[in-house]
């Protein structure tokens, strides 16, 4: 962005995995990445999360990482058990 000087770039993975005999073994991975640079300013966001599940439960697991000029200034993970009932 030109006018007000600033670089920026953003980057994603998705992958959908499973085997066709096997419905238990799907799963979704996602990963984003976004970068920001203004002069020394140069902050950074990655964000992951993942979804699967086994007969009894779904899970999910989300990560997120915000980092300044390489240095992490935040991180957290979150993993979550969700019980099928009847699904």
């Amino acid at each position: 962005m030109d006018a007000i000087d600033l670089n920026h770039g953003h980057a994603m993975t998705e992958r959908f995995i499973f085997h066709p005999d096997e419905p238990l073994s799907a799963r979704v991975e996602i990963e984003q990445h976004a970068t920001f640079e203004r002069g020394e300013w140069s902050p950074a966001i990655r964000t992951t999360i993942r979804f699967s599940g086994t007969a009894s439960a779904f899970s999910s697991s989300a990560g997120l990482v915000a980092t300044e000029s390489d240095r992490t200034v935040f991180s957290k993970v979150s993993e979550r058990g969700i019980p099928r009932g009847f699904l």
